[in-house]
């Protein structure tokens, strides 16, 4: 499979949680994006035709929410270049490393609402769960965390993170 493909699903996927994790609406009301409701969701699988072929795509699937509402799906495309297997909303996809982007995305969001602060410490963000850290851990901000530079060692083992 693509890693293309698998990079397309997940921009959608940022893109989707940011727009629920905010309350976002779309710039026109729901109802102008889509006829369907939560239990009957718009296709607009026709819109990734041309996304797929500009930038030769074998397939993916995109939503979109609204509050908590999905009210909009689609689906296009092969799941294997070269193979007559179509693409469906109901097709796991693997997003590898594009959790990270999620996650600086979602953290920027709760910075932006006051929820936590850039230079926010683990021991500040989990006191509860202080005085079992390890020393090196607690100062670590978030800005250090979500840039990797909080001196965090690759690899940890899992039975030991974070712990002394």
């Amino acid at each position: 499979m693509s890693y293309t493909r698998f990079l397309a699903a997940a921009v959608v996927g940022v893109v989707a949680a940011s727009v629920h994790a905010q309350g976002l609406a779309p710039a026109q009301p729901a109802a102008s994006v889509a006829t369907g409701n939560a239990a009957q969701p718009r296709d607009l699988s026709a819109l990734l035709e041309p996304i797929l072929k500009k930038h030769d795509i074998p397939g993916m699937v995109a939503g979109i929410v609204v509050g908590d509402q999905l009210i909009a799906t689609a689906a296009a495309g092969v799941r294997q270049r070269g193979s007559p297997e179509a693409v469906t909303l109901n097709d796991q996809f693997h997003i590898g490393s594009c959790t990270k982007a999620m996650t600086a995305t979602l953290c920027a969001i709760l910075v932006e609402r006051g929820t936590l602060r850039w230079d926010m410490t683990l021991a500040e963000v989990f006191p509860n769960l202080a005085d079992s850290m390890h020393e090196q851990f607690k100062p670590a901000t978030l800005a250090q965390l979500l840039t990797n530079r909080a001196g965090v060692p690759a690899n940890l083992d899992a039975g030991g993170l974070w712990g002394k």
